[in-house]
């Protein structure tokens, strides 16, 4: 970043103050930062195990999800647990510190805020809050509620081999979000169990108060009572989950 463009300051100075408040190993750590001249520069701690496509592509079931997930639920709770919004969970931003499934953490704070009512517009189309597409300063708790809407849609994703909400143009996709329908036969059709379409449907919900905490989330029996045994998706299902990898990259 370029310490004498004011926007790239401000951003520095933003996602700086943020990393410097979270210590969990489920959120990337920084190292330090520091200026150089005319550069901003952020020390960050290495992630090795590869990223969350990566991992899909080697082997992926409705177990391996939860396993990836709930150390980041960890991670997205404590957050929470301290007014701190990410904005703009995707896949993108995840990546693995080890070559463990535990390790599953998450990156990129630069649209994270504190505590701040908010009134921009963040975030990923596909990923994106129905919320977001409106007007007008959201709370903190909006902002934390977002993060909600978009993990649901990262599990339908992981689950079903394409996003919930679709269309031919992102004006269509957009419209799509801020009609909130959820077919969850695509889920069960999927091979998806009961508990998961469950956890998504309370997830994807249009009203940002109605939808689960993450301490909620945590405790929810797709998370907490999982049986061991992986439930087997349909064929079609990883292969379309490959597509939307690959077109994603």
């Amino acid at each position: 970043m370029n310490a004498n463009n004011e926007s790239h300051v401000a951003n520095y100075k933003r996602e700086t103050s943020v990393m410097k408040l979270m210590s969990h190993p489920n959120l990337l750590k920084m190292v330090k930062h520091w200026q150089a001249e005319d550069k901003l520069c952020i020390l960050l701690v290495a992630c090795q195990g590869g990223t969350l496509y990566d991992c899909i592509e080697r082997e992926w079931t409705e177990q391996h999800a939860v396993q990836v997930l709930t150390g980041f639920l960890h991670g997205l709770t404590c957050m929470h647990s301290m007014k701190i919004a990410h904005r703009d969970i995707k896949p993108e931003n995840f990546a693995f510190i080890a070559d463990d499934l535990n390790s599953l953490t998450l990156i990129d704070f630069g649209n994270a805020v504190v505590n701040t009512p908010v009134d921009d517009h963040i975030g990923s189309p596909l990923y994106v809050p129905p919320e977001v597409l409106g007007s007008g300063s959201r709370s903190i708790a909006v902002s934390m509620a977002g993060d909600m809407w978009s993990l649901g849609v990262l599990v339908w994703t992981l689950l079903s081999g394409r996003p919930p909400f679709r269309g031919n143009s992102l004006v269509e996709i957009l419209k799509n979000v801020k009609k909130c329908k959820l077919n969850l036969d695509e889920m069960r059709r999927a091979g998806a169990s009961d508990a998961a379409m469950d956890f998504v449907s309370k997830l994807i919900v249009k009203d940002p108060h109605q939808r689960m905490s993450s301490l909620e989330a945590i405790n929810h029996p797709w998370i907490k009572e999982y049986e061991k045994n992986p439930v087997a998706f349909k064929p079609f299902v990883l292969q379309s989950l490959l597509d939307f990898v690959k077109a994603s990259r």
